[in-house]
């Protein structure tokens, strides 16, 4: 295997021993490290600029998460203001063909007029960030689907908090061909779910029994934990990906 999918491999072994999805958490150290990088490195490349151009800009998500990033706001004002002079000659294309006829609006025309002109202002490209975070994501989910026959890979996941995140689990079986890697894969993961909706069955009760919170014992924080393995890491889905 290449060294950086090797490196990546060891990367993800480790990220099991974390409380959250390994994968999810791998793919948000490697987003921010891009958002470094855009800032500092790829700022002043043509290419940067014509991938920002056309998708508009970056998402929302990842528009707002790079003002966290280093290199400060004079690369941002940078790359949008020439996002900005790039969209305002696409407006100059915009030509609305006038009020639709009462006629036409019955037949359902007169959204098609306002759809041309919207049409108009669309990214013709992808967000920049996103399509870093989609090769990143593929590469741990692969790692996974490649090696759900390895022991050390089992091990890790047996001892994992919860395993891996429901989004990203179904991502993996899409990859498997082999039934048997299919039943392994599944019969890990769901102890990990077994496990957590016993907790959250505690928790609910203990609630029901006014047990405090400090007493409380590991499923004290299972709500979050339902939260974090059923819909995924904050900041990992929700992009324009």
């Amino acid at each position: 295997m290449p060294m950086n999918e090797s490196t990546r491999h060891v990367d993800l072994l480790r990220a099991f021993a974390k409380s959250a999805c390994p994968i999810c958490a791998l793919v948000l150290r490697d987003m921010q490290q891009d958002m470094d990088t855009l800032m500092l490195e790829r700022i002043n490349k043509v290419e940067t600029h014509l991938m920002f151009r056309a998708g508009r800009g970056l998402c929302n998500a990842h528009a707002w998460g790079v003002m966290r990033a280093k290199g400060g706001s004079l690369g941002i004002a940078v790359m949008y203001e020439s996002t900005l002079l790039s969209l305002m000659k696409d407006v100059a294309k915009v030509k609305p063909m006038g009020t639709a006829s009462g006629f036409r609006r019955f037949l359902g025309g007169g959204k098609s007029v306002g759809d041309s002109a919207a049409n108009q202002l669309e990214p013709t490209g992808d967000c920049l960030l996103c399509t870093l975070m989609n090769k990143n994501e593929s590469s741990y989910v692969n790692i996974v689907a490649e090696n759900v026959h390895d022991s050390q890979l089992q091990q890790a996941y047996r001892d994992s908090d919860g395993g891996v995140c429901l989004p990203h689990s179904r991502m993996v079986i899409r990859l498997l061909k082999n039934p048997d890697d299919i039943h392994t894969l599944m019969d890990i993961q769901t102890a990990k779910w077994h496990e957590l909706q016993a907790e959250l069955q505690l928790f609910i009760q203990e609630n029901e029994d006014n047990v405090p919170q400090s007493e409380m014992g590991k499923e004290g924080d299972s709500w979050q934990r339902a939260i974090r393995y059923l819909s995924g890491e904050k900041d990992v889905f929700g992009y324009r990906r």
